[in-house]
């Protein structure tokens, strides 16, 4: 579910959305980075943040040797389409289950497999605040 104000961001389950003209806010609290956008199969998106203070090269370090959701020392960027089956479903295995990893950095560029609503979250180790800007290129087949 998206949210109706533009460039706020929400959480998990209420999502904020992504204004493209603007100024999207990013919060020192990761939960509170939570957006989404519609995205059309082919389509390209491409997200920079620009927060301050910015990642040192130590934590740029340790993110790049494992960036999954659930170790502290992974920021950035992670992107999961939102019907995906991301839950506790036995007949899964661990990789289909596997939340996505996060770019260790503060730019994002991703093509969309699939029309869907897409849960994008942006998340910090060092209390960084600041804002994003983002662009969308269509399929370049149309």
């Amino acid at each position: 579910m998206l949210t109706s104000n533009s460039a706020s961001g929400g959480n998990p389950t209420i999502l904020g959305k992504i204004d493209m003209d603007g100024e999207n806010a990013l919060s020192f609290n990761s939960f509170s980075n939570y957006y989404g956008y519609y995205g059309k199969k082919g389509e390209t998106i491409y997200l920079r943040a620009y927060v301050n203070p910015v990642e040192g090269q130590r934590q740029s370090t340790r993110c790049s040797g494992g960036a999954s959701f659930d170790r502290r020392d992974s920021f950035g960027w992670n992107i999961m389409n939102t019907n995906s089956p991301l839950q506790d479903d036995f007949n899964m295995s661990y990789a289909e289950q596997r939340p996505p990893v996060f770019t260790c950095s503060d730019y994002l560029e991703y093509t969309f497999t699939e029309d869907g609503l897409y849960r994008i979250n942006f998340r910090n180790t060092v209390g960084g605040e600041g804002y994003f800007r983002g662009t969308v290129a269509p399929s370049p087949l149309g």
